[in-house]
């Protein structure tokens, strides 16, 4: 199998919801919010969590937030950053390359609970990740277990580095019953991938750990590490996976990243060769 082409070309502060300021960088307006590896970490807590609080529920809000990470390493040994991310909220890092940009803990997605008793992601849409490594850590209990991104649609990885842990793509730490319904990487590193209950997913020029099983439908597209292709008349034996070995040709989305000169910049990837 070809190796893909990762785009691993591929922060003073902000105007943002606590007014945080610096003469380098361009208005953003008030909803996007810059981090700085020199902020305190407390103080960068405290941001996350009031967007989270407000955002995670807000199905069907007006309000959109972009956390932005400028290049350096966010989180300790002994103190993790732990995000939440919610509906509307974009959360990437700055560097040119996804190892510019390390959080220690948990950039995490879970079920949300219409009953106590009925925890679901199929309606967690619209939210993103991008450009930065997680070095999974922190928090106690289930949720240490790995770095959760239990989504449904519309809420894409992309150029994510993910070390220390599984990710898993459903939510196996709330009552039952644990659905999610489809999602989409690209241009990540991640190790071992647990799919549980994920209906669809595609993942594209990226590598992978392994791949835990299928439900519907999963498509694996210039992925190093991809299971074999398979197909069955049942959902389960063997796992419904559709495996090319390169992808088609394909272009990554641009990203935004701050240069040695502290110059924001606008990355647009080629086609590849």
């Amino acid at each position: 199998m070809k190796v893909p082409h990762f785009a691993f070309l591929c922060f003073l502060f902000s105007a943002s919801p606590l007014g945080l300021i610096h003469a380098m960088q361009p208005d953003f307006g008030p909803n996007v919010t810059v981090f700085d590896p020199s902020m305190p970490l407390s103080q960068i807590q405290s941001v996350v969590n009031a967007i989270a609080d407000q955002q995670v529920d807000n199905e069907f809000g007006t309000e959109r937030y972009t956390l932005l990470f400028l290049p350096g390493t966010y989180g300790t040994a002994t103190t993790r950053l732990v995000i939440q991310v919610g509906y509307y909220t974009d959360v990437a890092g700055l560097g040119a390359s996804p190892t510019d940009v390390t959080i220690n803990g948990h950039v995490d997605v879970y079920n949300r609970c219409l009953t106590p008793s009925n925890c679901i992601a199929l309606d967690n849409f619209w939210r993103s990740l991008s450009n930065l490594t997680i070095n999974v850590a922190g928090l106690s209990g289930c949720r240490s277990s790995a770095e959760f991104w239990a989504v449904s649609q519309a809420a894409p990885l992309r150029r994510v580095n993910i070390t220390g842990g599984n990710l898993t793509l459903f939510d196996y730490c709330t009552a039952g019953p644990q659905f999610a319904s489809g999602g989409f990487i690209s241009d990540s590193r991640t190790g071992f991938v647990i799919n549980g209950s994920q209906q669809q997913f595609l993942v594209r020029d990226s590598s992978i750990g392994g791949w835990s099983n299928g439900v519907w439908n999963q498509v694996f597209s210039g992925v190093v590490g991809a299971p074999p292709q398979s197909f069955s008349a049942t959902p389960f034996n063997p796992p419904p996976y559709t495996t090319l070995a390169t992808s088609p040709v394909t272009r990554e989305k641009p990203f935004l990243y701050v240069d040695s000169y502290n110059h924001y910049n606008v990355f647009v990837p080629a086609l590849p060769d």
